[in-house]
């Protein structure tokens, strides 16, 4: 996510969700290389067709260069971690994995902060008591719940599938 939101910051949120859809791609190449299997050609197909895609509209203008940079990596340690997350949902309860993730998470990036206000100085930092309720409201349903229903989908459904529906990123960030 911090790669997303760098990508977003050094360019636009455009730019950022079509690089974004590219996890497929990630997905498609990566996992067979860790797991030792053969790739899948239809998935190379279909993600090489949005991959063209992403350079028919970006190759016109340099001035986003970083900023697909930053997406792109955005979106390969999105599928490395959905490859991965899918091996653990084999051993691992969808909620343990959640609690670890979403912890560790919350962690690494406290420990970041004040990195981030020293290059970002801030005259209001501390949320409102309104800004309190839509942030629990956004981390218990859009964060916490969509997570675990995520992973518990896993279970049922390949990488490559979850991340080719990363691809809808795009259509319901822009909704």
């Amino acid at each position: 996510w911090l790669c997303f939101y760098g990508s977003i910051k050094s360019s636009n949120v455009s730019i950022a969700l079509v690089c974004f859809s590219s996890s497929s791609f990630f997905s498609a190449v990566t996992e067979p290389l860790l797991y030792r299997k053969r790739a899948d050609i239809t998935e190379v197909l279909l993600s090489l067709v949005g991959i063209s895609g992403i350079y028919i509209i970006l190759h016109f203008d340099r001035r986003f260069t970083s900023g697909i940079l930053l997406g792109l990596a955005a979106a390969f340690l999105s599928a490395l971690f959905t490859i991965l997350n899918k091996k653990l949902t084999e051993t691992h309860s969808p909620a343990t994995l959640t609690f670890y993730e979403l912890g560790a998470g919350f962690l690494f990036l406290s420990l970041l902060m004040p990195f981030y206000l020293h290059a970002f100085p801030s005259s209001r930092l501390l949320p409102t008591a309104k800004d309190w309720m839509y942030l629990l409201i956004l981390s218990l349903a859009c964060t916490i719940w969509a997570f675990e229903l995520s992973l518990s989908a896993m279970k049922k459904v390949s990488s490559f599938t979850t991340n080719l529906s990363y691809n809808l990123e795009p259509v319901y960030g822009i909704l």
